[in-house]
């Protein structure tokens, strides 16, 4: 539900700022799906290039992320800026038009993160949780929540549950995070988590959730050759609690280049 559009005030390298899309089913056998606009980014200190999925909550709110825009808080990068999230909200009546609220301008200094590759998940808190691709402590990532604010028109609360340094916890991450039944909260690293590796699964324990702590481990790395690399996708569960995905590179297939054509693969406890 997103993609297209085209901003004016985007950067030039970026040219179009993408939308969030509805497509809805033919009414009659045979007849054409169609496509409507619930809102086009403008950049700025609007949201911009959204590539993530999108999440709802039960009143029916769209929640997201954009990569770019969001320039007020980015001091690192003012023309395209750092990314953000966002919530459209529905029309309250026919013809009326969807409502944008950004929620959290990303500012990738090391308070926070920045320019999200990834959605949202609500977690069993009811707090939306994601990925940024860098920023944060470590520089290079976080994981974080959004807290809803208590109050109609408060502002929503961010924490940053962890942060990535490149070191053996990895780096980069760029795909969507997932929960399992327990609370707790798996994801991946697209980038290296030494000079060796090429990319982790990764797990987060929640231990006091009043403070935000969460405890880290990695579950496996990826070695590149025969071993997949560079996991950029989203984990699923198989049974026994093993985790499913695909990295974009590594693997045995050498016909893509020296990288690998990449894999399927599955990491069981």
């Amino acid at each position: 539900m997103f993609g297209g559009g085209h901003g004016t005030t985007c950067d030039e390298f970026y040219q179009y700022c993408g939308a969030v899309f509805e497509l809805s089913p033919p009414k009659k056998k045979g007849g054409k799906w169609t496509e409507k606009v619930l809102h086009g980014f403008k950049g700025g200190t609007d949201g911009a290039n959204p590539n993530g999925g999108l999440v709802f909550d039960i009143k029916g709110a769209i929640y997201g992320t954009t990569f770019a825009g969001g320039n007020e808080n980015c001091k690192s990068d003012t023309s395209v800026g750092c990314g953000t999230a966002f919530e459209l909200r529905p029309p309250t009546s026919n013809g009326a038009l969807w409502k944008e609220i950004v929620i959290h301008h990303f500012k990738r200094d090391t308070s926070d993160g920045g320019n999200p590759m990834a959605g949202l998940r609500f977690d069993g808190a009811g707090d939306l949780c994601g990925t940024t691709l860098n920023g944060g402590p470590g520089q290079y990532g976080t994981i974080f929540s959004l807290k809803r604010p208590s109050k109609e028109g408060g502002n929503w609360a961010e924490s940053v549950l962890h942060s990535f340094n490149d070191g053996q916890q990895g780096a980069g991450p760029s795909a969507s995070i997932t929960f399992d039944a327990g609370g707790d909260l798996y994801g991946t690293t697209a980038i290296a988590t030494s000079r060796s590796a090429k990319g982790n699964v990764f797990r987060m324990k929640p231990t006091d959730r009043k403070l935000s702590a969460w405890a880290f481990s990695a579950l496996y790395t990826f070695a590149g050759d025969p071993d997949g690399a560079t996991p950029s996708a989203g984990l699923v569960f198989g049974s026994g609690g093993a985790v499913f995905s695909t990295t974009q590179d590594g693997g045995t297939g050498q016909s893509c280049g020296s990288e690998g054509c990449g894999t399927v693969f599955e990491v069981s406890p």
